[in-house]
């Protein structure tokens, strides 16, 4: 699936971790609301264009390679994708993507041996002098954000 953004996120801590709602869009229309209580239930999807988008994502994620639970020391282990794992790492995505923004006001963002998960920064307004500190202290294991 193509063109989805989340906009209005709000986020709020609970007992069990924390909660959030969004509104989803596709090519520029609100498609699904989404709620997240932070109770430990499911998600609560409200479809916005009479779920002909949420039978299209159905389908999508039923199209996806499953997870890996190795980080969870689960070896060999996998879970099939899912809607709500797909709006999760969507979400993560998108808080992910707003972290780095934050983070290129600072200076240079680069990411070690292809781990698009962990980033730093270097505090360094000029990227020649960056890349010329990186390629010094980490040759060919960093990737610029």
């Amino acid at each position: 699936m193509k063109n989805l953004t989340i906009k209005g996120l709000k986020t709020w801590a609970t007992h069990d971790g924390g909660g959030y709602q969004f509104n989803l869009y596709e090519d520029g229309k609100k498609v699904l609301f989404v709620h997240n209580d932070g109770n430990g239930g499911c998600l609560d999807l409200e479809p916005l264009d009479g779920g002909e988008f949420l039978t299209r994502l159905n389908a999508h994620c039923k199209s996806l390679p499953p997870r890996s639970l190795d980080y969870l020391g689960l070896k060999n282990e996998t879970l099939p994708v899912d809607v709500e794992i797909f709006l999760e790492e969507l979400l993560n995505d998108y808080e992910q993507a707003k972290q780095i923004a934050k983070a290129k006001k600072k200076g240079v963002v680069f990411t070690l041996n292809g781990n698009a998960k962990e980033f730093y920064t270097l505090t360094i307004s000029d990227t020649a002098q960056a890349i010329a500190y990186l390629d010094k202290k980490y040759p060919n294991q960093y990737a610029l954000l």
